[in-house]
C-alpha cells in the first residue's frame, strides 16, 4: 500500500522517506561566494505551512527545468536540517535539502493555496517587533528619496528612501545595485507605493526620533519617541571639545551637540 502524504509540519530530521504535496510559492537562484550557484524555494502545504529548499549547486540546470513558481507538486524524499540559515524567509524551523533521493511529480492541486504576503507594518519595525534573523514582506509609500549613487568607478548603485505607512511611522530604506537601478529607472506620476518581500531590517545604531523636553546650560534632556527604546530619558552634553595638542596652526574646536 502506498504511503499517506503527510504535512510540512511533519516533515522530522530523523525522516528521510517521505511524501508531500505543495505549491512552490517563490522560487530565487544563489551565487555562493565560490561563483558557483544553487536554486532555492518556499514550499507550502495546504494549511498554508511552508518551508524553505535549498538545493545542489550540481543540480541548478535540472531544478530549473522541474521546478516553477506557484505550481503544484508531489514531492518525494530529501532531508529535513535545522535551519541554520543566516536570514530566514519563513518560520519553520526546519529547512529541507534535496538530495539524489529526491523526486517531484507535477501534479493539478489546486486546494494549496497561492502565495499571499503577510507585511510587516513599520510602526512594528520602530516599535522593535521584529527578528534581526528573519526577512519579512513590507508595503508602504515612497516619502522622498533621500540620496542616489549610479554604478560606476567602483561603486556599486544605491539608492536611500524614506518609507511611510498609513499610521505615519517612518522609516529609511537603502537598496543596492540591480534593486537600486530599477528603481532609478522606473517614474511614476502621484504617489508611489513600493511592495517588498524577504526585505531585512537591522537594529539602528541611532536612539530613533526624540522630542526636547528640557534645555539646560550644559545638557539637553530629550525623551526617545520612536524606535525600541520609546519612553526612555536620554542626557545630550551641550560643551566646546578642543584637543590639547593640534597639529594644525589654528584651535579646533568642536561643539556637542
Amino acid at each position: 500500500m502506498s504511503r499517506a502524504p503527510i504535512m510540512i509540519s511533519e516533515l522530522k530530521p530523523e525522516q528521510n522517506v517521505w511524501k508531500i504535496v505543495v505549491r512552490v510559492v517563490g522560487i530565487w537562484i544563489v551565487k555562493e561566494r565560490n561563483g558557483q550557484q544553487h536554486l532555492e524555494a518556499i514550499l507550502q502545504d495546504v494549511k498554508a505551512y511552508q518551508i524553505h529548499v535549498v538545493t545542489r549547486s550540481r543540480d541548478l540546470e535540472s531544478w530549473k527545468k522541474i521546478l516553477q513558481e506557484n505550481q503544484t507538486y508531489m514531492v518525494y524524499n530529501g532531508e529535513a536540517l535545522m535551519n541554520d540559515m543566516q536570514l530566514k524567509v519563513c518560520d519553520n524551523k526546519f529547512k529541507l535539502f534535496f538530495n539524489r533521493s529526491t523526486t517531484i511529480t507535477a501534479l493539478d492541486i489546486p486546494d494549496i493555496p497561492s502565495h499571499t504576503f503577510h507585511f510587516k507594518s513599520l510602526t512594528e519595525f520602530l516599535n522593535g517587533n521584529f527578528k534581526v534573523d528573519r526577512l519579512y514582506d513590507v508595503i508602504s509609500v515612497v516619502q522622498q528619496v533621500i540620496r542616489t549613487q549610479g554604478a560606476g568607478a567602483g561603486k556599486k548603485a544605491c539608492i536611500n528612501l524614506t518609507l511611510a505607512d498609513e499610521c505615519g511611522a517612518e522609516m529609511e530604506l537603502t537598496l543596492w545595485e540591480a534593486y537600486a537601478s530599477q528603481f532609478m529607472n522606473y517614474t511614476a506620476d502621484g504617489q508611489l507605493v513600493l511592495i517588498l518581500t524577504h526585505s531585512w531590517c537591522r537594529q539602528s545604531s541611532s536612539n530613533g526620533k526624540l522630542t526636547l523636553s528640557r534645555l539646560a546650560n550644559h545638557v539637553i534632556e530629550a525623551k526617545i519617541i520612536s524606535g525600541t527604546n520609546i519612553g526612555n530619558t536620554i542626557y545630550i552634553p551641550r560643551m566646546s571639545l578642543s584637543p590639547s595638542q593640534s597639529p594644525w596652526p589654528f584651535k579646533l574646536i568642536s561643539h556637542l551637540p
